[in-house]
This record gives structure tokens, sequence and C-alpha cells, in this order.
């Protein structure tokens, strides 16, 4: 971390460059440094971190950073690419002095909203491209920066389909409200928000709040429990023994790629692709 805080230091002292605009940023454009070295230490370091935490093997995608959001701007509210941003974590490198905490916000596949503000070194893990995150309160402060590490599992470009997401639309999604409790939505490129609430979001009102820093070797969990967490690389294994018939002679591994690499690794050959540290 010590690392990557002095990387953003020096990259303030040297000037850094302004971002490209953003849809899903309100406000000034993100300050941005560029340390692609350092982006893919963390990509490949602590990629244990999150196969540990979903229990399957990936295949790391990116990891996105420095960019720096600067005072009195807001990130929309969006979810990420689901072709390749399907397992991922946010690393909370640092912020200015003078910066207020600026919450994170989630709202996870049980329809509840958390609000999670990051200390230095918290990690936070997430479903990018299912659960709505941003983080839609005004930050105050001269910079805010993390780093933003994506994944996705072995075997799911396979069988990926980029039209299922167009397929799974209701019809009258974009309709307006009948009645009061139906909210309007605001579309910015692939973000959104809710323009009659605070905040852009109306489940701030009642969300969930977490707050680091996080304890060393363990794991909030969203019903509030904190468990044990050990990182570790992932085993070449079969999740599913005795399933090597399929694989070797019933031809599996070609037929069914995104359960067979997952469940039965080990038989189908899958292991040398899954991991930077194999």
């Amino acid at each position: 971390m010590q690392t990557l805080r002095t990387a953003i230091r020096e990259g303030l002292e040297a000037g850094p460059r302004e971002e490209q605009e953003l849809t899903s940023v309100e406000g000034l454009r993100p300050w941005f440094i560029d340390r692609p070295e350092l982006n893919q230490r963390v990509l490949s370091e602590l990629q244990h971190f999150a196969e540990t935490w979903c229990d399957r093997p990936l295949i790391p995608e990116i990891a996105y950073g420095f960019r720096l959001y600067r005072n009195n701007t807001r990130l929309r509210m969006h979810v990420d690419r689901s072709e390749t941003h399907v397992i991922s974590f946010i690393l909370h490198i640092a912020s200015s002095d003078d910066a207020e905490p600026w919450p994170l916000v989630i709202e996870e596949l049980h329809g509840n909203t958390h609000e999670v503000i990051l200390t230095s070194g918290d990690l936070v893990f997430y479903e990018s491209s299912k659960v709505f995150h941003g983080r839609p309160h005004t930050f105050k402060g001269s910079w805010y920066t993390s780093i933003f590490v994506h994944f996705y599992p072995v075997g799911h470009k396979e069988v990926y389909d980029d039209y299922d997401k167009l397929y799974a639309l209701p019809p009258n999604w974009d309709a307006q409200p009948e009645h009061h409790d139906q909210v309007p939505l605001e579309i910015y490129g692939t973000t959104f928000q809710e323009p009659t609430c605070p905040n852009g979001w109306c489940r701030t009102q009642d969300s969930i709040k977490w707050a680091g820093p996080a304890e060393h070797g363990y794991l909030k969990v969203p019903n509030g429990q904190t468990i044990r967490f050990t990182p570790k690389a992932y085993t070449c294994r079969d999740a599913k023994p005795g399933r090597s018939k399929w694989a070797n002679e019933d031809g599996e591994c070609v037929k069914n790629p995104y359960y067979m690499n997952v469940y039965c690794a080990k038989s189908c050959n899958a292991c040398g692709k899954v991991s930077l540290n194999d």
C-alpha cells in the first residue's frame, strides 16, 4: 500500500493529466495518474483474494487506475461490462487531507442499499456487472482515489452472449411512472440516477452503513457477520469429483466449457489458464 500511496503523491507533484469526459461523472473531469506497472501488480498479486471470495478460478481482465475524483463531483449509479467485469473489487488507496468520507453505494441482489466508507487499504468485493453501484453523494475535498480491479470466471466468455441482457429487458422498461411509488430514471450513457430523490438515488435514505478500517484477516458480509478470510491461490481441483469420464470420454469440456472448466477444472486441464499465480 505504501508503494501505491507514494505513486499517487509523486503523480500529483508531477502533474496528473485530465481524464476524458465521462458520462458517469457529474462535475469536474477526474485527474488521472498513469502507472500501468502498479496496476499489473495489483491485478496479479491480489487475484487469489478474488478467487477465494468467489471460490472460482478467474481470468484477470483489468486493474484500472489511478483515477482521482475531484471536489464537488458525483459518480452516477451504473453496472459494469457483463462480458469481463464479473468478479470485482475496489482497493482504496488514499484521499486528500481535506477530503470528507465519501461512501461507495451498492444495491445488492436482495434490493438492500449499502453505503461503504473505505479507508486506505480497505477492499470491497462485489459483482460489478450485476449490482447497481456508484458514489451518488457529492464529494467534498481536493481528491479521492482507488483502483478498480476486474476478473471473469474461467469458461465465461465461451458461453457469453451479449444479446442476452437485451432479451431480458421488460417491454415497457422506459415507460413513464403511473403512480407515486414508481420513480423516474434519468439515463446518461450507461449510467442513471433518480432525479426526484436526495443524492439522485432514493435508497440512500434508508441504506445500511458500513465504515472501515477493515480488520486484517476478516471479511464483513452483507448480513453483518464477520468471518475469517484467508486468501490463497486457487487450487487446481475438480469441484465435482467423479466427473472425469465426462471430460475424457464424453467431450463435455468442449461441449459445456462454462460448467466443466469451473467444476471439473483438473479433468479438463483448465488450470493452466486460471491464474497468474500458478
